[in-house]
C-alpha cells in the first residue's frame, strides 16, 4: 500500500520552521491541506484469516494501483470484532465508489471459494 499522507512529524517540523522564519500564522500551513472524499465499510460474515491469502492480497493491490496515486486503501482485519474493514480516499467520488466496490467485490468473492 502506498500512503501519501502528511504526518504528525511533517506538522511538527512545519510548525518549527514556521517559528524559527518568524511566521505570525501557523494556519497557513493548515489551509492548505484538502480533505478528500472517505469511506468505510465493515464486511461482516468473513473470516478475517483470508486476507493471508497471497492471490487476495496481490489483487487487491492492484485495485489501489488502478487509482493512479489519486488515492489509498486499507483493508485490515479489526482488531476487536470478526470483521474486514475497508477503506478507500480518494480525490473523486466517483473513484472512491468503484474502487470501493472492486475491493469489496473482490474479498466477497474470495470468502466463496474459502
Amino acid at each position: 500500500m502506498v500512503f501519501n499522507y502528511i504526518s504528525y512529524v511533517d506538522i511538527a517540523n512545519t510548525i518549527t520552521v514556521c517559528e524559527t522564519e518568524s511566521f505570525t500564522r501557523i494556519n497557513v500551513f493548515f489551509n492548505s491541506f484538502a480533505p478528500c472524499p472517505q469511506r468505510l465499510e465493515n464486511l461482516r460474515d468473513i473470516d478475517p484469516k483470508i486476507l493471508h491469502n497471497q492471490k487476495l492480497q496481490d489483487d487487491l493491490a492492484a485495485i489501489e494501483a488502478d487509482m493512479k496515486g489519486d488515492g489509498r486503501t486499507l483493508v485490515r482485519p479489526s482488531g476487536t470484532e470478526a470483521l474486514i474493514r475497508v477503506m478507500v480516499e480518494a480525490k473523486t467520488d466517483t473513484l472512491l465508489t468503484r474502487t470501493m466496490d472492486a475491493l469489496i467485490l473482490r474479498i466477497q468473492q474470495e470468502a466463496e471459494i474459502n
